[in-house]
């Protein structure tokens, strides 16, 4: 059990580490992860639009609250919204060309920062480390559809574990 919670905060403790470096990244483009994260995410889907829920469902981090997120993204000019068809409640979100430049912008500076935060990694511990935490992200997403069983460890459940 200890071993459990050892890795556990140490991958916390990384992906906070990893983390901080982006965002200083990204702020320095104006932009927050979670805005590059939703850009990244739309620009996959391009030309086409994605609807809000797409976008969360596709997200590294879910974001509690989308909409704000889209408002800002939509007043710097980087995506358009529009209401669906016959559907009026639904949204639609599609990127638009400076959304398209900005994320053509960063693609050189976020991949020479992950190269420098992984660059003490061979090719060979990075497959492994690949395979395990897929490896994990299975076990928690079948446990999740497991009838009974919750969807999400409560955070009471993971404080009693230091």
């Amino acid at each position: 059990m200890k071993r459990y919670a050892e890795l556990y905060f140490c991958l916390t403790r990384t992906l906070g580490t990893l983390q901080r470096e982006v965002d200083d990244l990204l702020k320095t483009y104006g932009v927050s992860e979670p805005q590059y994260n939703v850009l990244n995410v739309l620009q996959e889907a391009y030309p086409e639009s994605l609807s809000c829920g797409d976008i969360a469902g596709k997200m590294i981090s879910r974001d509690p609250d989308i909409t704000r997120l889209l408002d800002r993204l939509e007043r710097s000019g980087f995506i358009e919204r529009r209401r669906g068809s016959p559907d009026r409640r639904l949204v639609f979100v599609k990127i638009l060309e400076p959304g398209m430049q900005l994320m053509d912008t960063l693609r050189e500076p976020v991949a020479r920062l992950q190269e420098r935060q992984f660059a003490s990694l061979q090719d060979s511990d990075i497959q492994a480390v690949l395979e395990c935490l897929a490896r994990v992200r299975s076990r928690i997403e079948e446990s999740a559809l497991t009838p009974g069983r919750p969807a999400h460890t409560p955070s009471f459940v993971l404080a009693g574990a230091r």
